[in-house]
């Protein structure tokens, strides 16, 4: 009833934001209530921003090392 209507989609996006925590890839679940689709909407947009700030992360540490090397 109620529960599961509640639960399952807490327990997709709270598997979703884990695979993230993990570093793994992880497809935006869809949730079908308002509520839940900002939340996911907003965990998604935090993936991005983190998926940016690890590549200017990554390409500086890059670059930096061949620097050093040289």
């Amino acid at each position: 009833g109620w529960i599961y209507w509640l639960l399952n989609p807490v327990t997709k996006l709270t598997n979703h934001a884990r695979h993230i925590a993990a570093g793994d890839s992880s497809y935006l679940p869809e949730t079908g209530r308002a509520e839940l689709r900002t939340l996911s909407h907003a965990l998604e947009d935090m993936r991005s921003e983190l998926d940016g700030k690890h590549y200017v992360e990554n390409y500086v540490h890059s670059n930096c090392s061949k620097n050093i090397q040289r």
